[in-house]
């Protein structure tokens, strides 16, 4: 039996139309929110849909002035940091320093600051399977079965290649010990990573910026197949105003976030055994340097929460009463 190849989207119109074709999502975000509430819409939505599979340069818009950023929302500062990290990324090619990963087992680092790393970081030698499977899922749709009997949506060229772009990002930040998608910290756990942060991860890969919009509907498709599980993480936060009484707040960090057995299973990649040998010398490697292949446990991640909310509710009780020595802001410049 023939699979229909459906053609990709001609015009901007039809385009954005291809990711919200399937299925209704705007009730999810409250449950995928990684210390905000997202909104079903997007800011402006995607600068640029680049269909290139492998693309080359970066597409971004330029960020807006920094005289407009004090006034900007949590999910414009956002924005905003990602479209400066684009344009950071864009001068480093430019000047040849370094190249967009894409599909490749490589990966652009920052520095301290922020800046962009010359060169790439090579990837453990098993992730150059893993991500030629994600690539694979552009013309194949027996690669995640789950994905493609769920998400009708699926059929369409554009959103197969968006969806194995999504897969990319998620998987380089995986553990393979338990499909956890966070941060390996030593001593301590696994701390999850914010949505947020993935996205940035994949303008470093891809060169673009994914709009929201297109990037939760994709988590969302991998949640109703089965394919992925997401945990919220919210806090409430006992805190003081100015009049000394007490307001109970509530506030989330980023959720946690793991594959499923059936996206192992489907995806067969990590249980070929010349795949499954390198990663269990990799993960024996990394425990016998004190690494813990476990969650962090919530009380860390709420603690973490209470001790930021806490002081930003000070800094800004601050700022609507004056300091001891009078002045309101010490960062204005007479």
């Amino acid at each position: 039996m023939k699979k229909n190849k459906a053609k990709a989207p001609k015009n901007k119109k039809t385009r954005n139309k291809a990711f919200k074709g399937d299925t209704q999502f705007d009730d999810i975000f409250e449950h995928l929110a990684d210390g905000v509430n997202v909104e079903s819409e997007g800011i402006e939505g995607e600068s640029v849909i680049d269909e290139t599979v492998t693309p080359t340069r970066v597409h971004v818009q330029a960020p807006r002035p920094e005289s407009e950023e004090a006034e900007m929302t949590y999910k414009q500062r956002r924005q905003q940091s990602l479209r400066k990290l684009g344009m950071k990324l864009k001068d480093s090619i430019e000047a040849g320093d370094t190249q967009l990963p894409g599909f490749n087992p490589e990966r652009i680092t920052l520095d301290i600051n922020g800046n962009i790393k010359p060169g790439r970081v090579t990837l453990p030698v098993y992730y150059k399977a893993i991500l030629s499977r994600c690539k694979n899922l552009i013309n194949d749709y027996s690669v995640l079965p789950s994905l493609s009997a769920t998400c009708p949506g699926m059929n369409q060229r554009i959103v197969r290649i968006r969806m194995a772009q999504v897969l990319a990002v998620l998987l380089t930040s995986t553990e393979f010990a338990g499909g956890r998608i966070g941060r390996l910290c030593q001593g301590s756990g696994i701390t999850p990573v914010a949505f947020s942060e993935l996205r940035s991860a994949f303008m470093l890969r891809f060169g673009f910026e994914i709009s929201e919009n297109t990037w939760y509907s994709a988590i969302h498709r991998l949640r109703v197949s089965g394919l992925l599980q997401t945990m919220a993480v919210n806090v409430p936060v006992e805190v003081e105003n100015a009049n000394g009484d007490k307001v109970t707040i509530v506030r989330s960090a980023a959720s946690y976030k793991q594959f499923t057995e059936r996206f192992f299973r489907e995806f067969k990649v990590t249980r070929y055994n010349n795949v499954m040998s390198l990663i269990e010398a990799g993960v024996s490697k990394m425990k016998s340097h004190g690494f813990i292949f476990k969650w962090v446990n919530f009380s860390c991640l709420a603690n973490s929460v209470r001790d930021r909310v806490q002081a930003s509710f000070l800094n800004d009780l601050i700022e609507q009463v004056a300091p001891v020595s009078g002045f309101r802001n010490f960062s204005t410049v007479p």
